[in-house]
């Protein structure tokens, strides 16, 4: 990952679950360092600010709703002396990808580099460290989108046991793919399912 000198937000949209924000530094932790604070806002709704313990990155959302603070909205973003971009890959740019948000942005690097726009629109991007994670997000999604459409449709039927290959998922015996890497194999391996059980339902309505 590169290093982020600032980052250039020219606009964004971005909802997500209050417990999951309030979730991400422990989940992170120890690799990246983050505090999670609260603070009064207008009105009396609480606001949340996600930062870094050092350096000059931070987040700030706010409730939707007054009345319902179960979701938050992203309010203000901050992002500057990004060491090496984890940051923006495993806050932000992850939390675009996963509930759907847009970014419009441009990233300075390094003395003399060139900006790198960064164009997330719905959760899709082809930024590099986020486009893998976004194609397994939305190809989990598009799975989960069929199985139900198809399950709503199709006589209830008892599941099939998923059949074991008898080999582990790349770092699994080891422990040392990170947290990145894990999540795809996860959502891979949700499509898969899902797709499975798609083309079961759809070869019973034929029979």
């Amino acid at each position: 990952m590169a290093r982020i000198e600032r980052m250039q937000v020219h606009s964004f949209w971005l909802e997500v679950p209050r417990r999951a924000l309030e979730r991400l530094p422990g989940e992170l932790a120890p690799e990246l360092a983050l505090r999670l604070t609260r603070s009064p806002g207008p009105g009396g709704a609480e606001l949340l600010e996600l930062a870094e313990e050092r350096g000059g990155c931070l987040l700030r959302f706010a409730p939707v709703e007054p009345a319902d603070e179960g979701v938050v909205a992203l309010r203000e973003v901050q992002i500057r002396e990004d060491a090496d971009g984890s940051f923006f890959l495993a806050t932000l740019g992850a939390m675009m990808v996963r509930y759907g948000g847009d970014l419009e942005a441009q990233v300075q690097g390094g003395p003399g580099a060139r900006p790198t726009p960064v164009h997330i629109v719905r959760g899709v991007t082809d930024y590099p460290g986020l486009s893998t994670h976004s194609a397994a997000a939305h190809l989990a999604q598009a799975a989960d989108d069929a199985g139900a459409k198809d399950r709503a449709q199709a006589p209830a039927v008892s599941a099939a046991p998923a059949a074991s290959s008898g080999t582990e998922a790349p770092g699994a015996a080891g422990g040392g793919a990170g947290q990145e890497e894990q999540e795809v194999h996860e959502l891979l391996g949700r499509a898969q399912a899902h797709w499975a059980e798609y083309q079961r339902l759809k070869g019973r309505r034929g029979e």
